[in-house]
């Protein structure tokens, strides 16, 4: 993996190669993406570059056996840390990054470095567990860490999904992360440092990833997708919301997005109808409860896309209400969404909204029951709406 390839911006990679080069580096770096950026793909081109053999001004030389090797992941002082949890060959009391290294490594090679957890989980198979790096990774960090590198040169570990630390392992971490053996790289990477201890964030240094625009996103998509027409590949920019790993999962559709804007709508309409004291037969509430029952049948991590996506849709039907629907781009079926919805979409609304879909997310990560989570949500919402009596 060369910096060319990398979709992030070009001042990003302009930074780090300068600071490579200066020798000014930290040996702890937190990666702060933001989600579906390429975190992941650049940390290795990171790695990349600070061990190939012939590098160039801008980049590694992608030619050499150090980078021949780093591409497929496979060289010997490069470590690679990610969420594992129980499945059916491994017991959740034996799980560590190491034995699920070859699936992973065909993970990322088959999506040509794009990654993200809620894929990931699926070929775990452990859609209702919440994966971890847990204790027993931690340990083989300490013990690789301890040990001269293989090639003398540097020794670069990267922990993909860094927020998922286990909280009772991270501080087995902090005194290596301070004091680490030199010649030593730590790259974690996080789109959610808000569930990161502070002890690991105060040991690191933030470089954070400035979100992507539509116009990349479309034109990494025609370079990835040759066959994609420049009116598809538009679409699915727009509703992958700044996530490039969103909009190539879309290709050649993006099904997921599209039910979860219809259910989006019926359930809002309900509610609303609901709060208005419209006939039952609006209401639908027989409907309701059918699609509540729908989403909790899917895997975790898709309810929790689910919730993220309603969020992200409330904050964007607000601004667009707010500048007239001049700024925010969407699609034409959000446009016929936003404009059946609009008059709901108060800014009080939104923030109470906003702490709702909040609370969810953070109970479905805990394996709550989405069922009774929907429902709440649903009475929570029917109350935002209806006018309070003074």
């Amino acid at each position: 993996m060369q910096f060319k390839d990398v979709i992030v911006r070009q001042e990003l990679k302009d930074q780090l190669v300068r600071q490579i080069r200066e020798g000014r580096i930290s040996h702890a770096q937190l990666f702060t993406c933001q989600p579906g950026n390429d975190g992941f793909a650049l940390a290795v081109a990171m790695a990349q570059y600070m061990c190939c053999e012939h590098p160039t001004e801008t980049d590694s030389c992608g030619e050499c056996p150090s980078c021949k090797q780093i591409s497929k992941l496979e060289y010997p002082d490069l470590h690679i840390y990610f969420p594992t949890c129980g499945t059916k060959s491994v017991k959740s009391m034996d799980c560590e990054s190491a034995l699920f290294m070859n699936d992973f490594r065909k993970y990322v090679k088959s999506n040509n470095f794009h990654i993200d957890l809620t894929d990931w989980v699926a070929i775990l198979d452990g859609e209702n567990k919440q994966p971890a790096i847990n204790i027993r990774d931690c340990a083989q960090i300490l013990n690789q860490n301890s040990i001269r590198s293989y090639q003398g040169g540097y020794k670069i570990y990267i922990l993909w999904c860094a927020d998922r630390l286990r909280h009772d392992a991270a501080p087995k971490l902090l005194k290596t992360l301070e004091e680490p053996e030199e010649k030593s790289l730590f790259i974690l990477i996080t789109d959610k440092p808000d569930q990161m201890l502070n002890t690991i964030l105060s040991r690191t240094q933030a470089v954070k990833f400035p979100r992507l625009s539509e116009e990349q996103i479309e034109e990494a998509l025609m370079k990835e997708f040759p066959d994609l027409t420049p009116e598809v590949a538009q679409r699915l920019a727009i509703h992958a919301d700044h996530n490039y790993i969103k909009a190539r999962k879309s290709y050649p559709s993006d099904e997921l997005s599209d039910e979860m804007l219809a259910d989006f709508r019926e359930f809002m309409q309900s509610a609303i109808f609901y709060a208005q004291r419209q006939p039952l037969e609006r209401v639908n509430y027989q409907g309701i409860n059918e699609l509540i029952e729908k989403i909790a049948s899917k895997s975790r991590e898709v309810q929790k896309q689910y919730f993220q996506f309603w969020q992200e849709l409330a904050r964007k039907f607000l601004v667009a209400k707010a500048d007239n629907g001049t700024i925010i781009k969407m699609t034409d079926e959000e446009r016929q969404v936003y404009d059946l919805l609009r008059g709901a979409f108060s800014v009080k609304f939104v923030t109470d909204l906003n702490k709702a879909f909040d609370t969810a997310i953070l109970h479905v990560a805990r394996n709550s029951n989405t069922s009774l989570l929907l429902t709440d949500l649903y009475f929570r919402i029917v109350d935002f709406l209806t006018p309070k009596r003074k």
